[in-house]
């Protein structure tokens, strides 16, 4: 069995719909394959200015979408976000 390194060719962020580059960043983080040990792949960490702008996408995306659910469909989920 082999094992294989992730290579990140395109941003992992995500605003307006498209891959991003970090605002400000923190350092990297190691994702390490469990049985081995080997690292797989490093991610950047994001800072607080990327958090809060990341936060404000979401809600303006919230007001967008948040109509989006049909009647029908919002009856099949609880307050939180459950079925129930």
């Amino acid at each position: 069995m082999s094992t294989c390194t992730f290579v990140g060719l395109q941003p992992l962020t995500y605003r307006d719909g498209a891959g991003v580059e970090l605002v400000d960043s923190i350092g990297t983080e190691k994702a390490f394959q469990p049985a081995t040990g080997r690292v797989i792949v490093t991610l950047q960490c994001s800072g607080q200015k990327e958090v809060d702008l990341t936060v404000k996408n979401a809600k303006v995306a919230f007001k967008i979408w948040h109509g989006v659910l049909t009647s029908p469909f919002r009856g099949c989920l609880d307050n939180k976000g459950t079925e129930g």
